[in-house]
C-alpha cells in the first residue's frame, strides 16, 4: 500500500543520507514531494519524486562562496605568528 510523504530536508549531509531512502520510497510507488530552496548545493529534482522549490534571498554562487569561506577559515593557519 502506497502512501503520501512530504519531505523538507536541510542542505548538506542530512540530505545526502536521506536522499536514497526518499528515492526508494518514490520507486516503490509512494507519492513523495520534496520541498527545497531555489539555491541549493545538494538538493534537486529526482525521477521518482516531485520537487517543489521556494524562493530564497541568496544565489547558489553566494551559498558556495559562503561555504568556501567557512572551510578556508577552518583549515587556514596563520604562519606569521608561528615564525615570530
Amino acid at each position: 500500500e502506497a502512501g503520501k510523504l512530504l519531505v523538507i530536508p536541510s542542505d548538506g549531509s542530512h540530505w545526502l543520507g536521506m536522499k536514497p531512502v526518499v528515492e526508494e520510497l518514490g520507486r516503490r510507488g509512494n507519492q513523495v514531494v520534496v520541498v527545497v530552496p531555489e539555491a541549493s548545493l545538494t538538493m534537486g529534482p529526482s525521477e521518482h519524486t516531485t520537487t517543489l522549490t521556494y524562493p530564497v534571498n541568496y544565489t547558489k554562487a553566494e551559498l558556495e562562496a559562503n561555504l568556501a569561506g567557512q572551510l578556508n577559515t577552518i583549515v587556514s593557519i596563520d604562519i606569521s605568528t608561528d615564525l615570530a
